[in-house]
């Protein structure tokens, strides 16, 4: 005996199926809450200022867990805030980045992927255990937004396999093959 219909329990057969419920949670334009000063904040030279503007932007998620709108510029300074010599504050933007990445859409996700992946899997090949949960944890989240085969497709993989760190080829090799 089994069943014949294939690995579901029969939920995905009716006509729910074509909707994609995440693309139909009410989301919350975000672009109005971006501005100069954040950004000032998670660039700044002084690690106490870019940890207020972390605090800003954790605020603004646990404000909004849903988002749209133009945020490719908060995206942009979070990722470049992942390789932070503090690395108490590049774990913290890693997470952010993980949190933005569960709060956007698929769409937005795959628009997104370039600027995402490239700052994650640098920083799956950090030195600190702590920082390669982090990433890790962001690409999990990433893969489950955009679909394995759009990584997978990506040119970016083999870039960031081109780094001369051991570390990062391990840690990256490992996490495609779960």
């Amino acid at each position: 005996g089994g069943d014949d219909a294939g690995g579901g329990g029969g939920a995905g057969d009716d006509d729910t199926a074509a909707i994609d419920e995440e693309e139909i949670i009410p989301r919350t334009d975000i672009t109005n809450e971006i501005n100069s000063e954040l950004l000032d904040l998670l660039s700044s030279g002084n690690w106490k200022e870019r940890k207020e503007g972390l605090g800003k932007v954790q605020e603004l998620f646990n404000r909004n867990p849903f988002i749209k709108g133009d945020y490719q510029e908060l995206l942009t300074a979070l990722i470049k805030l992942c390789g932070d010599s503090n690395k108490i504050l590049g774990k913290d933007a890693l997470l952010m980045v993980d949190t933005m990445t569960k709060a956007m859409s698929k769409n937005d996700a795959k628009n997104n992927f370039k600027i995402i992946f490239p700052g994650l899997s640098v920083a799956i090949g950090d030195s600190k255990p702590q920082i390669r949960l982090a990433a890790v944890t962001g690409l999990n989240t990433l893969a489950e937004k955009v679909s394995f085969n759009v990584i997978a497709e990506s040119d970016l993989i083999t870039d960031a396999l081109k780094f001369e760190s051991p570390i990062l080829r391990s840690e990256l090799i490992g996490w495609l093959i779960e």
